[in-house]
């Protein structure tokens, strides 16, 4: 179990550790302001306020923990749902800065077979689907030793990359974000 840290130092330390944020960043942060808080939870908060880290982030460092945040192009922001079959994570694309819903298999399960091909059976439904709200780029793959499929989803009601808040309504008709979108301009 990671020791969770006790001091300002020891969370940007690990925000360092975990590649949340370079040196740059962390300099900037602490010229706009200024002294470190003396107790770790202000730290983090401070980080989360300055928009350095997300509070799903800042939970998992106040934690101990710094492994974990990015898995290949992709930074992790929050756990928007788990199952059975493994975690999804809001995370995004570091260099496209491209918000995705990220499905991760963890090593353990990826080591039975059967969860294997029930997760890329998964993968292959959801790159079928047609639908206005749904959108599959076509990303599922290994790395470092997960099982992963990437997919533009809607996070907690609100269309990635329309900014729009989907409500569903009982018996109506739901609107797309597609053709919300026109009306927002």
């Amino acid at each position: 179990m990671p020791e969770a840290p006790q001091t300002g130092d020891a969370v940007l330390e690990l925000v360092r550790r975990a590649e949340l944020a370079d040196d740059d960043v962390i300099q900037g942060f602490l010229t706009r302001s200024g002294p470190i808080p003396p107790t770790a939870s202000d730290t983090a908060t401070q980080l989360v306020k300055a928009g350095i880290l997300t509070p799903f982030q800042a939970r998992l460092i106040l934690q101990g923990r710094y492994k974990g945040f990015k898995l290949g192009p992709y930074v992790i922001l929050n756990q928007i749902g788990a199952g059975g079959m493994g975690q999804v994570f809001l995370a995004e694309h570091t260099a496209l800065r491209r918000r995705v819903a990220l499905k991760v298999l963890p090593t353990k399960q990826a080591l039975d077979k059967t969860n294997v091909e029930r997760f890329y059976r998964e993968a292959r439904a959801a790159a079928a689907l047609d639908h206005p709200m749904q959108e599959f780029w076509g990303k599922a793959g290994h790395d470092a030793g997960d099982i992963r499929c990437v997919q533009q989803a809607s996070d907690e009601g609100v269309c990635i990359r329309h900014g729009l808040r989907i409500l569903p309504i009982r018996g109506a008709k739901k609107q797309s974000c597609r053709e919300a979108a026109p009306a927002r301009e």
